[in-house]
């Protein structure tokens, strides 16, 4: 009877102790959450920084004044046509780039090289067919510029998303180059008429002693004081925007126009012929490679919209 009780007891402590470590048995592992990383809080605005280089471009129109004061020689002797004045206008488009430097209370120096192109041409002819006539036609297409910009800088925080200074109000000061490319044409006459060698239906007909036609070419350059003024608006903090207006004057400069076509309607008189004396003071034909000495004198404005990238 005891042992029987005792085995009883045995199996029944196993059991439970088996039940036991069932249930203790550890769950299946899973790893910890990964942490949630923390976003960096937006740094606040600032004031906008002038103070940096930039490059952009720009596009606009631009018009041209042009004087030319044409010198008498012996085969050129023009009693009203003395001088020609045209006006070249035309869309015009560049680069830009330069620094700034700010300075105490908001005031800024920088300086700024500038590159444009645009075909501007235009044609004048004279009014006047006796004894003198002529076209003069004027070409001008590439130019650069070099000039200082002295600004000063609101604080005005409209649309550049900063705290303040997102306008500059500048003047600049600085130099020009560009080049006219100049070609003409000349006709000229005898006030002496003769008559025809050749007899037609009218035998009384007459025609000019001797008459010119020739073609000159020649071209100036000029490096000539720039001024302007103008304003530029942040819109990012690497962006801005700007409107320029611009003025460059041209000295007075000499030049020449040399022959480089020849066309006559007596062949009695050639290249280089004396001719007879004549009321036009007119003395001789031209020949190849004359010249005739011109004064050229030029205003240029500009008006352009620009964009620039500040670095």
């Amino acid at each position: 009877m005891f042992r029987l009780t005792a085995g009883f007891l045995v199996a029944a402590i196993t059991a439970t102790g088996a039940m036991a470590a069932d249930q203790l048995a550890p769950f299946p592992y899973y790893p910890a959450p990964a942490a949630v990383p923390q976003l960096a809080p937006a740094p606040p605005p600032r004031a906008f920084d002038w103070g940096r280089c930039y490059a952009g471009m720009h596009v606009g129109t631009k018009t041209v004044d042009n004087r030319i004061d044409i010198t008498g020689t012996p085969f050129y002797r023009a009693e009203n046509i003395s001088k020609t004045t045209d006006t070249l206008t035309g869309p015009i488009g560049g680069l830009q780039l330069g620094c700034n430097m700010i300075l105490d209370h908001g005031f800024l120096i920088g300086f700024e090289l500038e590159g444009a192109y645009g075909k501007k041409n235009q044609v004048d002819c004279s009014s006047q067919t006796d004894p003198v006539s002529y076209c003069v036609d004027l070409f001008k297409e590439r130019e650069a510029f070099l000039s200082t910009r002295f600004g000063y800088v609101v604080d005005d925080s409209f649309l550049c998303g900063c705290t303040g200074g997102g306008l500059l109000v500048y003047g600049r000061i600085g130099a020009g180059y560009t080049k006219t490319d100049i070609s003409m044409n000349v006709n000229a006459i005898s006030y002496v008429s003769i008559p025809k060698t050749i007899t037609d239906h009218n035998p009384d007909a007459h025609v000019p002693e001797w008459a010119q036609n020739y073609d000159l070419k020649g071209s100036k350059s000029f490096f000539s004081p720039l001024f302007g003024i103008g304003i530029e608006r942040a819109i990012t903090p690497q962006w801005s925007i700007r409107a320029d207006f611009t003025t460059m004057f041209s000295m007075t400069s000499k030049s020449n126009l040399t022959v480089n076509k020849l066309r006559y309607l007596n062949p009695e008189f050639g290249p280089g012929a004396k001719l007879p004396k004549d009321p036009s003071g007119i003395e001789y034909n031209p020949s190849l490679g004359d010249k005739l000495p011109v004064q050229i004198r030029e205003v240029e404005t500009k008006l352009t919209f620009g964009v620039n990238r500040l670095f």
